[in-house]
């Protein structure tokens, strides 16, 4: 094989991308489990960037557990599990690089019998009303912030609470 055409982490004509523009802003990469536990993803991202965001981990259908919130939830208070983004946010607090949350709500991935009644899977299953709905993201936002900043203090600098909020669809 011949000399690859582009530079290669730990060669020094490689820049560090948020050295070299560190006065200027951060440089972010949004990451899955997978990329922290591949040796060389890893060495990437720990030699270019000094922001990181999970990219699903921290999503609603992630964090919130369907199980354990139909045994041990209430009708206004689901349960929430942390075990895909653990991970990721140890091997963020681990080297010093800080986390941007995304996102807390968000349509596209928020199941849907976080909005049903008795959290129902069924097709045709009753929506909650306003009132329980406004509580059930009330409790899950403030749950997730509070396991994300007691477990780990000052990592994130900030959280994407709402994402795609306006629907694009024409409808007129």
């Amino acid at each position: 094989t011949g000399p690859t055409p582009y530079p290669q982490v730990g060669d020094s004509d490689f820049p560090c991308l948020y050295e070299r523009y560190q006065d200027y802003f951060s440089i972010g990469i949004g990451v899955v489990k997978y990329d922290i536990l591949t040796k060389e993803r890893a060495d990437l991202i720990l030699s270019q960037f000094n922001s990181m965001t999970c990219g699903n981990e921290m999503k609603a259908d992630a964090v919130l557990d369907y199980n354990k919130t139909i045994s041990e939830g209430t009708e206004e208070c689901p349960v929430l599990n942390f075990g895909q983004a653990d991970a990721i946010l140890r091997f963020c607090q681990k080297n010093n690089i800080p986390v941007r949350g995304h996102t807390l709500i968000w349509h596209s991935q928020t199941p849907k019998w976080f909005f049903t009644e008795g959290y129902s899977k069924a097709s045709d299953a009753t929506l909650v009303s306003k009132e329980v709905m406004l509580k059930r993201m009330e409790n899950y936002i403030r749950m997730e912030m509070e396991y994300i900043n007691s477990t780990y203090p000052g990592l994130v600098y900030a959280w994407d609470v709402v994402n795609e909020y306006f629907h694009a669809e024409n409808t007129g």
